[in-house]
């Protein structure tokens, strides 16, 4: 489901805090046989946001 995932940006600076940085990264969902429905790409996307928070405490925008 997930095809590419594209780190595009990284910032550092006073705004983000010392110690911290923001990344900001393309997902890509692609299935090659079918169209995705929104619930299975925002099932998934919430999989990786949990994931991500617990894993590395990080803090999400949107």
């Amino acid at each position: 489901m997930i095809k590419k995932v594209t780190l595009f940006d990284v910032f550092k600076g006073k705004q983000i805090g010392g110690g911290y940085k923001s990344l900001a990264y393309s997902v890509v969902f692609q299935a090659e046989d079918r169209t995705l429905i929104d619930q299975e790409v925002e099932n998934t996307y919430k999989k990786i946001r949990e994931k991500l928070i617990a894993k590395f405490n990080a803090k999400i925008r949107e």
